[in-house]
Order: structure tokens, then sequence, then C-alpha cells
């Protein structure tokens, strides 16, 4: 639609109506008599007491209510829609010297967004919901007798409780997830910037994150072992084994295992991240936590189960990696290999990453299975719930856990949980995503 300039008498509304406006005089007097050139006097001295008008505006707010929205239906709306449901009146009155004024002496009216362009406006001078953004400032611009006059205003918008966003997540221009959602509104438009994004989760971490989590006198130790095994002389690894023997020793490190002092540092996630990126060159680094179940039937145990198992679910260049504190870290291809997974090991947890089979309650009839993989694949994007909680779908929660089985590149698999946990950072509200996948989801936000 083509940008309109407002119409005075119907953009133009007297907060209290048009009655009772007053015209625009060249000036105001006191109760002096006029001399004869015209010039205002006080009658007792003939003192020149004429001034120029000063000119102000009074608006009123411009509200949207969207409560009664019919959300299901908002993708079959279209901007004829919303202007005729959804737009805002605003209502404006020209003071001069403090009282109200002729409006047949008002210029041009029009209102501008923060870059001085001018928001779209319906025929009949109304702003419909679409072209503005809720708590954005705009500027009532006026010309009076050749003297600009303007207010600023906020936009408001009371939102319905509960609705699909339109979204999508880019990065250099380019479109990594688009929402099978699009509406003509803006008050549910939101478009995110991956980078932003990133830097905005590693503010986070590194607010998170221990400020040594290696100790000063374990460095020259640390660095010395980084080479040993860069070098081959504890074995000829793989680049893939390597990694997750760098791992390995930052949380030797930290816990201070063999030559380590060790430092004061928690190993969770955040630490380990860090810790990754500041001594190694590998990126980009993504590091989650979760838990492994208890086993619930074990008979050689007192109370007939096992224990819990932390483990650590990483991204780093490029693959999958799975470690915990006690087996040390592996490529997600040897998640099989780890002793939670082999029998008589006498690890007795459950791996989420090996083990786990939707439906399978035989091995998990004491824990709800789709909160443990929810949490278990959100953790590497939300910081462990520290970004946003992530509410998933069932379908979602385990074709997510399949991609990491199956070595999915990150952008792939995560973008859309991604765009997810960054909306949810910017909300006050909860964030849920349905659908069967991650790559066909839609993002729910109440």
């Amino acid at each position: 639609m083509s940008q309109h300039d407002l119409s005075r008498r119907d953009f133009i509304k007297g907060t209290a109506g048009a009655a009772g406006i007053t015209g625009l005089a060249g000036c105001n007097t006191d109760g002096g008599d006029d001399d004869p050139d015209g010039t205002d006097t006080d009658g007792s001295t003939g003192t020149d007491t004429s001034q120029d008008p000063t000119y102000s505006l009074q608006t009123s707010a411009l509200e949207y209510d969207l409560t009664d929205l019919a959300t299901s239906e908002a993708d079959t709306h279209d901007e004829a829609y919303v202007e005729n449901n959804y737009s805002a009146e605003l209502g404006v009155t020209v003071l001069e010297n403090g009282e109200e004024a002729d409006l047949e002496e008002l210029g041009d009216v029009h209102l501008e967004n923060e870059e001085g362009e001018q928001v779209e406006t319906t025929e009949e001078g109304y702003v419909p919901e679409y072209a503005v953004e809720d708590g954005q400032e705009l500027t009532v611009r006026a010309e009076i007798n050749g003297e600009t006059v303007e207010e600023t205003i906020t936009v408001t918008k009371e939102l319905p409780n509960g609705f699909y966003a339109d979204a999508r997540i880019q990065e250099d221009g380019e479109v990594l997830y688009d929402t099978d959602w699009t509406t003509p509104y803006s008050f549910d438009n939101h478009i995110v910037d991956r980078q932003a994004f990133l830097d905005q989760r590693s503010e986070k971490r590194e607010q998170l994150s221990a400020e040594n989590i290696i100790s000063e006198s374990d460095e020259e130790r640390f660095d010395e072992e980084i080479e040993k095994l860069r070098s081959g002389e504890y074995g000829d690894f793989g680049e893939e084994e390597l990694v997750g023997r760098f791992f390995g020793s930052i949380w030797s490190a930290i816990n201070g295992l063999g030559v380590y002092e060790g430092s004061e540092a928690s190993v969770n996630s955040m630490n380990m991240e860090q810790a990754m990126l500041d001594n190694f060159d590998y990126r980009p680094v993504f590091v989650g936590g979760f838990t492994n179940p208890k086993e619930p039937d074990v008979p050689s145990s007192g109370d007939g189960e096992g224990f819990e198992v932390n483990s650590k679910l990483a991204f780093v260049d490029g693959d999958w990696y799975h470690g915990t504190e006690d087996f040390g870290y592996q490529h997600i291809s040897k998640v099989n290999e780890n002793p939670m997974a082999q029998e008589n090991s006498g690890i007795v947890a459950v791996s989420v990453l090996a083990e786990f089979e939707r439906g399978n309650t035989e091995l998990l009839n004491h824990d709800d299975p789709d909160e443990i993989v929810e949490a278990t694949v959100t953790s590497p994007v939300t910081l462990n719930g520290n970004m946003t909680e992530l509410e998933l779908s069932d379908d979602i929660s385990w074709n997510a856990l399949n991609q990491i089985r199956e070595n999915t590149d990150w952008t792939e698999a995560m973008a859309p949980l991604e765009l997810a946990t960054a909306i949810g950072s910017e909300i006050d509200g909860n964030v849920e995503m349905e659908g069967e996948t991650p790559g066909s989801s839609r993002i729910k936000l109440r």
C-alpha cells in the first residue's frame, strides 16, 4: 500500500471533539484597546504587548486491542482485513498558547517512525496494526503557520493469549529457517539475525562461566599435555578422538586429576564450552549438559535401582560428541561403546543417546522419557535453560535426538531451536514448538 498524508479532518481528532476549538488569531489581547495602526497596546501606557503565538500538540495514545483475534485463522487474513478490523485512530489537538486552536489553520500533518519515514495509513487516516510495532516510539509532526510542531507517542498493543509466531532466522541475508506460518500482522512477526543471537548467547555464557576455569598454576601443564596429545606422544589419534581427549583434559584440569592441581570451577556445560573456546581454535562450539536416568530394576542394588550419570552433549567444528565425567568423551558415532550402554559393565544408568527408544517403558517406567529427551536436545542451544525454557512437542524432541545420533549438521538440526530460543529470550512468556520435526515446526507464544 502506498503511504498517504493524513487528512486533517480524518486524522486530526480533537481529544475533546471539534466543539470548543478556538480559531487561530494573528494575535492575542489582554483586554487593552487596539491603537490606530493595529498594534496592541496597554491602555494606560501605550506599550506594545504583541507576541507570537506558541503552538503545541496534544495527542491520544495509539493503542491496539488484539485480544479478540482468532489467532488460528490469522494466516488467512490479508492487509485489507487488518485495516478494517485492527487499525487505530490517533487523536490530535493543536494548542495555541495552551488553548485549542482552529484546525483550518493547520498545514501538513503526518506520523513518522524513528528513521524519519512516514508511517503508512489508510485512506481515512487510520494506522493499521501491521504498520507499527509494539512499544515503538513515533513522532506526530505538523506545520502551523510555517512552524513545525511535534509530539512523541508510544505504540501499545494488547496481545492475544497464545498465538503462532511468523518468524525466521537468517544469517548474512540468507534465511536458515522459516516457520510454516505467515500473517499480515506485525505483533507476531519475529525476524532473528543469527549472529546477534549467537552474540547474546556468548554474552550469557561468559556471565555464567567461571573467571578461572583452568587455574593459572595449571595453564603451563595443560598446554604441555595438549601438545603431547597433538604430537602423538600419547598415541596416534584421529581428529575426532583428539577432540574427545581435549574435552577430557579440560575436565581433568578443572578437577585436579593427574598432573593438575585443579581449580574451583564447576564442571558444568558453560565452563566446558568456554574452556574449549579459550584454548582451542575449533569453531563453532556448543555444549549442553543432561542427566542419564537410573536403571529402574537392578537386582544387585539394595533399593532395586541404579544411579544417575551426568553427561555432556557437544557440537564441535562439524561433529557431535557425547561425554561423561567418568568415562571420557567420544564422537557420537561411538556412543554405543559408552560403558552405560554395555551389559555387565556395572554402570546402572540408562544412556539417553545410546539406549533411549520411544515407547520403551520397560527401561524407563519411573521417569518421563519425553521430558528427559527434551532437556537433552535443548541443552546446547539454551545453555541448559539459562537463555529461555523451550517446550518441544514429543515428536520434535525425539526427531531432534535422532538427528544428533546421525551427526546432523548443527544448522540443519538446531536452527529452528535457535529461532525459538532467540524469541523466548526477548518475550515475557512461554515458547512452545509444535509439529513433527524441528524443520517443520511452528513456534507458539503464550
